[in-house]
């Protein structure tokens, strides 16, 4: 009883200390949240593309419990505590629209978002024509354990890159 007392003497002294410490990691975990949204998203749309290439079509329920239990097995705690059920089913129905909106397509294959980033990555990238090879020696000295010299060499092809 006397713990209760001296915190409640203790919360009308520093009211004002307690409130802005509060008011504090509201606005952090705010940020935080908002910080690592696009991260709950990208999470979600694999599991939901994961979902649609084991279950297939009308099974909506089933996916969506599956897609439910392996988000909250992959997502940290605190980020479990900032997201609740109805912003992450939201997010959800959100994904499952842009899927079917991309599904219409009949040339798009369901790719998960790592796919996605590669496949996008790679048609971005520039090509590459080769001709010659440029050899790079370096000028530290390295000395391995038994005392001898090794100087390693660097191979690079010399390279013309078109866009």
């Amino acid at each position: 009883m006397n713990i209760l007392i001296f915190l409640y003497t203790l919360l009308v002294a520093y009211w004002s200390d307690a409130l802005l410490v509060i008011v504090v990691a509201g606005v952090l975990a705010y940020l935080y949240r908002r910080g690592k949204k696009d991260l709950v998203k990208d999470i979600l749309y694999s599991l939901i593309v994961k979902a649609e290439k084991e279950l297939g079509g009308a099974t909506g329920g089933a996916k969506y419990s599956q897609v439910i239990a392996s988000l909250y097995e992959k997502l940290p705690i605190l980020l479990r505590l900032l997201f609740s059920k109805t912003v992450i089913s939201k997010y959800i129905e959100d994904l499952v629209i842009v899927l079917k909106e991309k599904l219409k397509n009949p040339d798009v294959t369901l790719l998960s978002y790592d796919q996605e980033a590669l496949v996008k990555a790679t048609e971005a990238a520039p090509t590459v024509n080769s001709t010659e090879t440029v050899v790079i020696t370096p000028t530290k000295k390295y000395v391995a354990d038994d005392g001898t010299e090794l100087t390693p060499v660097i191979v690079i092809p010399e390279a013309t890159i078109t866009v």
